[in-house]
């Protein structure tokens, strides 16, 4: 039997990553993020404007995390799963606590 610690000392070499295909790789992510974040500087620019303050902080901090989570290399694992994370506070977990929110209040009037 091979123990736990031997394990992961096995099995074939990682292929070598090419500069050009890394570089590319990293051109079209900051392009996507760049992408996102003006997108959502105009949301939140807008929602600011029409005072729904409470979704344009949101917003903000949704982008801040996604930020973070794809340029730095140690969340890696993070990657796959934030967008999913993301639209679960967007679409599930904002409008419950904005609901609570206008129940206790006169928004109507």
């Amino acid at each position: 039997m091979t123990s736990a610690a031997n394990a992961g000392k096995g099995g074939a070499p990682a292929p070598p990553v090419s500069r050009s295909s890394g570089l590319l790789w990293l051109f079209f992510r900051l392009g996507a993020l760049a992408l996102i974040d003006a997108i959502t500087i105009f949301l939140v620019y807008n929602f600011l404007l029409d005072g729904v303050v409470s979704l344009a902080v949101v917003l903000a901090l949704i982008a801040i995390f996604l930020n973070v989570v794809f340029l730095r290399e140690e969340l890696y694992p993070l990657r796959w799963i934030s967008p999913g994370m993301a639209l679960l506070i967007l679409i599930v977990i904002y409008p419950i606590f904005f609901t609570v929110y206008i129940s206790f209040t006169n928004y109507g009037d």
